[in-house]
């Protein structure tokens, strides 16, 4: 039985174009960018073209771009940093969307320890709590559970009209949404490699010119300052082929929804067919969401058991759940949406990508089924 990879969200595979960008780096071109040799100076050629690439898909300024280890550190240093090198700043309002990533929303603890007032607010309605006592605000470009779509032009805008610093993660937009950097009003940008077919360990903060900023790591002085440590060379080239490749191929995003499309239609009728119950989708009609994302509750049943049993079929999923001492906690952001804890724990996520193949979506509405119905019938 071939398995079939819907988790696109927590991870997706390297494009073929980042593998043969990154052997050179992984092989014989190994040196230090920070050395002065020939090896080196190739190293820091490589890591400024990489920079460049990615500056000029997000039509920004090369040094407005800072590489970290990963979407989460680059949350950090963009909400911290911000915070430490403000901390004689008259504004104490630090605004959270109470959906954000847990490597947002985990930061109010010392957000608190800087002096600073966090408060956590509808990501929908968040605007109304943007003026003139607030220093900070962050909400993503679309949410990495739910797919939905957050209106950061709004947002943006509104935090520029009240002098409020702007921080959207768009771990889980990029690659399949654009963003212009020239007009979106938007101060801090949040990337991770990994999300978008690059490499593990390497991720990006974007730092609008004159953003002031703090480094957490200190050491040897690399980007720029604010993020010390010897570069990883080959997942940054990796990251730059990557990113441009996704950016050549214009028609990545339709044929994903057109899987997507197509596998609920078998999910929701193939339910029908079998007397099950209708798997609801969290997102109310109308709502935008991303082209690779699905997410349903499946009344009656567990998510976790759900996920045991289409492990079993072959089947690659995910929930919105946070595993912990062989519990399952219900997902914040499907409880901060309003869904009870028991609802919560019967969503499930299935998300899409480049390399899902135009057989997939239908050979795995029909495994989902068998799941639903093994876990709402186990003696069928």
């Amino acid at each position: 039985m071939e398995r079939i990879y819907l988790d696109y969200a927590a991870t997706t595979p390297l494009e073929p174009a980042a593998i043969e960008a990154m052997l050179p780096f992984l092989r014989t071109s190994f040196h230090n960018p920070s050395s002065l040799y020939e090896g080196a100076r190739e190293a820091r050629r490589a890591v400024d073209a990489a920079r460049d690439r990615i500056a000029g898909v997000l039509s920004c300024h090369p040094a407005e771009l800072i590489f970290t280890s990963s979407g989460t550190e680059s949350a950090n240093l963009a909400v911290i940093g911000s915070l430490i090198a403000a901390r004689d700043s008259g504004r104490k309002k630090v605004l959270l969307g109470a959906t954000e990533h847990h490597a947002v929303l985990n930061l109010t603890e010392w957000i608190s320890r800087l002096g600073f007032e966090p408060r956590i607010c509808d990501p929908r309605r968040i605007v109304e709590e943007i003026d003139e006592q607030a220093f900070l605000a962050s909400v993503m470009h679309a949410n990495n559970e739910t797919g939905e779509i957050y209106d950061f032009a709004r947002i943006g805008s509104m935090c520029r009209h009240h002098g409020v610093l702007y921080h959207c993660d768009a771990v889980q937009s990029f690659g399949i949404l654009p963003i212009d950097l020239t007009t979106a009003p938007i101060d801090l940008l949040t990337l991770s490699g990994h999300k978008c077919y690059g490499p593990k360990g390497v991720g990006v903060l974007y730092v609008r010119a004159g953003v002031r900023l703090a480094p957490l790591i200190t050491g040897g002085g690399q980007e720029r300052e604010l993020r010390s440590g010897t570069e990883n060379v080959a997942a940054i080239v990796g990251l730059g082929a990557a990113i441009e490749s996704t950016y050549r191929d214009a028609s990545r995003a339709s044929r994903i929804q057109a899987a997507r499309d197509e596998f609920e239609k078998r999910l929701f009728g193939g339910c029908g067919e079998e007397g099950l119950p209708r798997p609801i989708p969290t997102l109310g009609e109308g709502v935008a969401r991303l082209p690779q994302h699905c997410h349903v509750r499946f009344p009656g049943a567990d998510a976790q058991s759900m996920l045991i049993n289409l492990d079993s079929f072959g089947v690659d999923a995910g929930s919105g759940a946070a595993c912990s001492s062989g519990s399952v906690e219900p997902s914040h952001v499907l409880t901060a949406m309003g869904f009870s804890a028991s609802e919560a724990k019967e969503c499930l996520r299935f998300t899409f990508g480049k390399d899902t193949s135009p057989e997939a979506p239908v050979e795995a509405a029909k495994r989902v089924v068998r799941a639903y119905s093994a876990v709402l019938c186990p003696r069928k």
